[in-house]
Parts: C-alpha cells; sequence; structure tokens
C-alpha cells in the first residue's frame, strides 16, 4: 500500500474529510489535497504532523496497517526519529556544501576578470575613465586607480574597464594560456553565472568555430 492510499484508507476508517485535515495542519482544503497526492516524497516531518492528525502513529500510517503492539510501535518510532535526525544532519551539510561551491565560483568569476585586467595592462590598453559629479574626467590605469582609493571617495563616479571588443581580445588571449583547460571546465559545465564571461566564452568559442571554418576552405580543393 503507497503512502496515498494509506492516508486516504485510514481517513475513511476514522470517518475524517480531507477539509477536516486541513483544518487540523492549518492549511486550505485545495493546498491539503495536493500534500495528500505526494504520497512517498512527503517528508518525514509532514508525514508526522499527519499521522497526529489520524492519531495513529507514523508507522501506521507508512505500513498502512494498525499496530497493535505499543512496544513495537516505540521502537520503530524511535528509529523514524533517528532518520529525521540523520537526514537533517545531511541536508546541513549539503546546505554547507553548496556555500562552499558558490564560494568558489564566486572566487573563480574574479580570478577570471583579475586575469583579463592583468593582460590588459600588460599590453597598455584599458585605461580607466572616472567622471566626477563635478565633470571632471580623469584617466588612469587599473592599477593607479586600485592604489588611489578613488573608489571609496567617489562612489557616484562611473567607471569604464575595457570595450566590449578589447574584452573579447584579452579573454581569447586567457584561453590559449596554460590554464585553458581549468577556465574551460567551469564554463562547459555551466557553473559559471556571470553574463558578462559567458558572453566572453561564446565569442571565443565562435573565433574557434570561424578559425576552423576558415582552415578547412583554405584546405578544400578548387574546383
Amino acid at each position: 500500500m503507497d503512502i496515498t492510499t494509506s492516508i486516504e484508507y485510514f481517513r475513511a476508517a476514522k470517518k475524517i474529510r480531507k477539509a477536516d485535515m486541513a483544518r487540523a495542519l492549518d492549511m486550505d482544503a485545495s493546498h491539503y489535497s495536493k500534500l495528500e497526492q505526494r504520497g512517498d516524497k512527503l517528508t518525514i516531518e509532514q508525514l508526522r504532523k499527519i499521522a497526529n492528525a489520524l492519531e495513529i502513529s507514523v508507522v501506521e500510517l507508512l505500513t498502512g496497517k494498525p499496530v497493535q503492539d505499543s512496544e513495537r510501535v516505540k521502537e520503530l518510532e524511535k528509529r523514524v526519529s533517528e532518520l529525521e535526525g540523520r537526514v537533517k544532519d545531511k541536508e546541513q551539510i549539503i546546505k554547507g556544501s553548496e556555500y562552499v561551491i558558490n564560494e568558489i565560483l564566486d572566487n573563480v568569476e574574479g580570478y577570471i576578470n583579475d586575469l583579463i585586467y592583468a593582460l590588459a595592462e600588460k599590453h597598455k590598453v584599458g585605461k580607466k575613465v572616472v567622471y566626477y559629479e563635478s565633470g571632471k574626467k580623469v584617466s588612469m590605469t587599473f592599477q593607479e586607480y586600485e592604489e588611489s582609493y578613488q573608489f571609496e571617495k567617489e562612489p557616484f563616479s562611473t567607471l569604464h574597464i575595457l570595450a566590449q571588443s578589447e574584452e573579447q581580445h584579452f579573454f581569447n588571449l586567457l584561453l590559449e594560456t596554460d590554464e585553458h583547460d581549468f577556465f574551460g571546465f567551469f564554463f562547459r559545465r555551466g557553473l559559471i553565472d556571470d553574463t558578462n564571461l559567458l558572453s566572453l566564452y561564446d565569442g571565443y568559442i565562435e573565433s574557434m568555430i570561424n578559425s576552423i571554418e576558415k582552415r578547412r576552405t583554405r584546405k578544400s580543393p578548387k574546383a
């Protein structure tokens, strides 16, 4: 007997309507109806609340049969509680792991952007233009901008780092370095969320495809 059928069985045996269950669980009837249909997808906490509303044990709800042996019921319910605790522990571990993974991905995105700017600095391009509210315009390199702490002094200023064409050029250079496979791993698996970096990666793939097509065209025999 599946869990949905078990719930229906005990409701019918105790003459409890879905509306009564909804009131007992402090939710509207339509919500409860959907909850009941979840069956095997119900969480342990949801099963416990439904069992309490039906005035039966969780074990009885899971087995679909009334249990007469009170000691056996207690033993099984203790086991259910232990399993519930283990599930909660695993959920905490998963949440912690997700946090660490997101931190790593954020660092990778920052690292990639930093390397793009480093390449721009190396090739002496990508000057920063800071617009002040007074209208005064100052051009400086990325390093000078960082060292001047101007971003703290002028929070309302705007900053232009590299034109899109320049960013694409240096992103392509970046992926031609020894770290190509490292960066490619994150992009190919959809682990990068930065829309600008994704756009640059798409541009890189497109340039690679165009390069391959050009080589094929040059190698193809003339008619």
